[in-house]
């Protein structure tokens, strides 16, 4: 399983100058709303708000914590039988991304994504 992080604001430039400036991240890549970067193993993407970008966007600011897993549609048939409620069901992406989402119970958004180094089913 990997972690990567994504955090949402009104300024993707500044969120971006943040990660690189302050913390030494690198640009691997990214729009003018949504730019990823890393260091080392570690992922952030900045990404543009909610009140800028498309309505059904959640979170609509705030910290979005992914997992990445080898095997999405496993672990959603995992947590489907938990009885666990998902914030969005399992869907490919526009983007090519094949993931789900839910809440944990303090409230953190969490996505569930397939490892972009293996295959996807969906």
């Amino acid at each position: 399983m990997r972690l990567s992080y994504e955090v949402f604001g009104p300024d993707v430039a500044v969120l971006t100058d943040f990660y690189v400036r302050v913390l030494r991240f690198e640009l691997v890549g990214g729009t003018d709303d949504h730019v990823v970067l890393e260091r080392g193993s570690a992922r952030v993407a900045c990404c543009l708000a909610a009140d800028a970008a498309p309505v059904d966007r959640r979170p609509p600011h705030g910290p979005e914590i992914v997992l990445r897993v080898p095997d999405v549609e496993l672990e959603h048939e995992h947590v489907l039988s938990t009885g666990w409620p998902l914030a969005d069901p399992l869907v490919r992406r526009p983007w090519g991304q094949v993931d789900f989402r839910l809440h944990d119970p303090a409230g953190v958004y969490l996505r569930i994504s397939g490892d972009p180094r293996a295959p996807d089913a969906v």
